[in-house]
């Protein structure tokens, strides 16, 4: 399962993105787990810092102690999430995702939870918080615990609270695309809890496996960490010209916005309305690749479409198509292109002009 599930090589329209000379701390790694943790309005020893995003779910899993039990996440974009919980013996049960942002929203939890629903996963989807208040009362009501996969959404937050903090633990995955990359190739995920028993539960199982973050992507994430508000106001601002620029368009949605949340643009998403848009969302990518936009299809199949998701569920009525429209569409809808701090609006201006110009010839 794969969080990136096509990705395509094209000439960029705005500079790569430039990785910060590493931070030279005598221990990055702590320092880095103290400064997130200050940075999400925590105690200090609330973040713990693992080698991998694998370890960091395997992690979480293990430290949350379920025995077995149906773990809800949103149909899509939840694919790394969801092979920690099959990997730690949980029943994945997909639930519909909201069509403007993709995340998981109340409605869809509703679908899905049974009497053996034992934790509900988030992700907040391509920097968008998902609904905490009306999800987490939904939560709440059934006395499940939250978990969010945040590793798209550094320094997003709901109602004014974090990101990260909005339920009983998050897992934040270093990646390309991510305010945290720890270096364009660096691999690690940076763990989450309020509750100190259980944030403790995680730094001894990190320990004991001995699978703690390198020091060298640690002083390069804690580099970043530093600069990300400077990082995320340059998001904000590309991606309100983009929306700006993208005005009028017919065939085509730009990203949701919401007067409850602070996004974190981990990258800008497009909706393809199907029934204007005449091309394929391959074509569309493969079109502007070809145009010099670096474009790809932004999610994977819904998880009830997974053989491994499929096998442990059989036929239950809530892993069908007709019971995920919105989730079983999305795929073939939504493409996502490159936001960072070092694009310019030129970039934004040449990446709208491209769309404007294949809308002509897709409609």
């Amino acid at each position: 399962m794969s969080d990136e599930p096509q990705s395509t090589a094209g000439a960029e329209l705005s500079p790569p993105r430039a990785v910060p000379t590493p931070a030279t701390d005598p221990d990055p790694v702590g320092a880095l787990e103290t400064e997130l943790a200050a940075y999400l309005g925590l105690s200090p020893r609330s973040v713990v810092a693992a080698k991998s995003g694998a370890d960091g779910y395997s992690i979480l899993f293990e430290a949350l102690a379920l025995s077995g039990g149906e773990i809800v996440l949103p149909a899509v974009g939840a694919d790394s999430l969801a092979r920690g919980a099959l990997d730690a013996g949980l029943t994945v049960v997909p639930a519909e995702v909201e069509a403007d942002t993709a995340n998981l929203g109340a409605r869809g939890l509703a679908q899905a939870v049974s009497a053996e629903t034992a934790l509900v996963g988030g992700v907040h989807a391509f920097g968008h918080p998902f609904a905490a208040g009306e999800l987490g009362r939904a939560i709440a009501a059934r006395g499940l615990p939250l978990i969010e996969d945040a590793s798209a959404a550094l320094g997003a937050a709901y109602r004014q609270s974090p990101v990260g903090t909005l339920g009983a633990a998050a897992v934040f995955v270093l990646g390309r695309e991510h305010v945290l990359s720890g270096g364009l190739g660096g691999e690690g995920a940076l763990l989450v809890a309020g509750d100190a028993a259980l944030a403790e539960r995680m730094r001894a199982i990190r320990d004991a496996r001995r699978t703690g973050l390198h020091e060298g992507v640690a002083a390069v994430a804690l580099a970043e960490l530093r600069g990300a508000d400077e990082e995320l106001a340059a998001r904000r601002q590309l991606a309100w010209e983009l929306t700006f620029d993208l005005r009028g368009m017919r065939a085509l949605n730009g990203m949701a916005h919401s007067r409850w949340v602070v996004h974190g643009y981990d990258c800008y998403t497009i909706r393809l309305r199907g029934l204007l848009w005449k091309r394929s969302i391959g074509d569309t990518v493969a079109a502007l690749n070809e145009a010099g936009v670096t474009a790809r299809i932004a999610l994977g199949e819904s998880l009830h479409r997974h053989a491994e998701v499929q096998a442990r569920l059989g036929s239950d009525e809530r892993a069908a198509d007709d019971a995920l429209p919105v989730a079983t569409r999305l795929p073939g809808e939504l493409i996502a292109v490159p936001l960072h701090g070092g694009m310019t609006d030129a970039s934004i201006g040449a990446i709208a002009a491209a769309l404007k110009q294949l809308e002509q010839e897709s409609t």
